[in-house]
């Protein structure tokens, strides 16, 4: 499972993101994977959480863990975003 923030056409964007790699990681609680996608025009930066999928007693774990980290990374990086987004 992984929450992510997707950057469709912003390099610029990803990259003053980056820039506060550290300070979003201490909000958000958790080490994030940060992928340029050099390759392609998107960015993305995500958390995964490993689980069995087919464990269904399990679920609700993981759906609360899907949802507080959607909840997290809603109000950590709408203001990262628009932060960022005022200097470009």
């Amino acid at each position: 499972m992984a929450c992510e923030i997707y950057i469709p056409d912003s390099k610029q964007l990803f990259l003053a993101l980056n820039g506060k790699k550290e300070e979003i990681e201490n909000e958000v609680g958790n080490e994030l994977e940060w992928e340029e996608l050099p390759e392609k025009k998107a960015s993305r930066i995500k958390v995964g959480h490993k689980g069995d999928l087919f464990s269904q007693g399990d679920w609700g774990q993981y759906h609360s863990w899907m949802l507080g980290m959607v909840l997290n990374f809603q109000e950590v990086f709408s203001r990262k975003i628009k932060q960022c987004a005022d200097g470009l």
